[in-house]
């Protein structure tokens, strides 16, 4: 196949952000599923007891440096947190409980980036019939 597009600098800390969610899903399991239940969210503050900026104002930062960068396509921006987000989240799920060739980290790794990739390149792209 072709290779892979060039992609911005600016979406360096977009990837670090997302591969940091999916390194904590897979390194604290329990507590990754803990925090999307219904339980979990009414016994846990997460984002109160954190130091330092939350993974959502980290997502955002990651955002505005990519847009800065010339990265994101301006129809993007309203719902570019949320796909991402969707993204990451979804990886990190099926990293916990998807096939078998996502919770082996070589192959994960290597997936991870696609997706990263991927991601990027839609961030980037405007969309269809704006």
């Amino acid at each position: 196949g072709a290779p892979p597009a060039a992609q911005p600098a600016s979406a360096a800390p977009l990837k670090a952000v997302a591969r940091a969610y999916v390194a904590f899903a897979v390194a604290r399991p329990r507590l990754f599923q803990l925090m999307f239940t219904d339980r979990g969210a009414s016994c846990l503050d997460v984002e109160a007891a954190m130091k330092g900026p939350t993974p959502g104002a980290l997502l955002g930062q990651a955002l505005d440096a990519l847009a800065a960068g010339g990265g994101l396509a301006p129809d993007r921006g309203p719902t570019a947190a949320m796909d991402a987000w969707v993204m990451a989240h979804g990886f990190a799920t099926l990293a916990l409980n998807g096939p078998p060739s996502l919770r082996e980290e070589g192959a994960r790794g290597e997936l991870l980036e696609a997706m990263l990739g991927f991601l990027v390149a839609g961030l980037g792209a405007q969309a269809a019939g704006r």
